[in-house]
This record gives C-alpha cells, sequence and structure tokens, in this order.
C-alpha cells in the first residue's frame, strides 16, 4: 500500500469495512483539521480518528473500505500525494 514510505503506520482493526492509517509526518495537529484539508484539496472523504478513539494530536484518517477497488485506488493515490 505504501511501499517503502516509513511515514505511514496501519492500525489493524479487529471489525468493520474501514482502513485506519496513520501519517507520522504531518505538520497538522488535529486529526479533524487534517480531514478538512484532505477533503478541500483532493476530494478524498476520511473521518478523523478521534470519532474511533483515536487520540485527536495522532493524524489517524479512517477510510471505508466500501467503495469499488478503483475508486479505492484513486484515493489513495491523491491521499499520498497531499502528503508530498
Amino acid at each position: 500500500l505504501f511501499g517503502e514510505d516509513l511515514n505511514w503506520k496501519i492500525h489493524i482493526t479487529k471489525a468493520g469495512w474501514h482502513l485506519c492509517i496513520e501519517h507520522l509526518g504531518s505538520l497538522y495537529t488535529h486529526s479533524e483539521d487534517l480531514c478538512i484539508e484532505i477533503l478541500k484539496k483532493t476530494k478524498v472523504f476520511c473521518h478523523p480518528g478521534e470519532w474511533y478513539s483515536f487520540p485527536k494530536d495522532r493524524m489517524v484518517m479512517v477510510l471505508s473500505l466500501l467503495v469499488p477497488e478503483e475508486e479505492f485506488q484513486s484515493g489513495m493515490r491523491e491521499l499520498k500525494s497531499f502528503f508530498k
């Protein structure tokens, strides 16, 4: 998913159809602000991790896996380019 990029951490969940990922090198200080900026700049919708009991100062994004694979891959490319 992220190849050799060490700025990402995937959080394993026990249930659900979602992916929890954390960007470790983000300049943002609040996950909700980060998700709003991602939506504005890339049109990729993700939930802030704090909605799923992650601390709000950790840049965890929660993405749905209930989309067609092509759309998910396109969204992931946009998300990765947001952080470059």
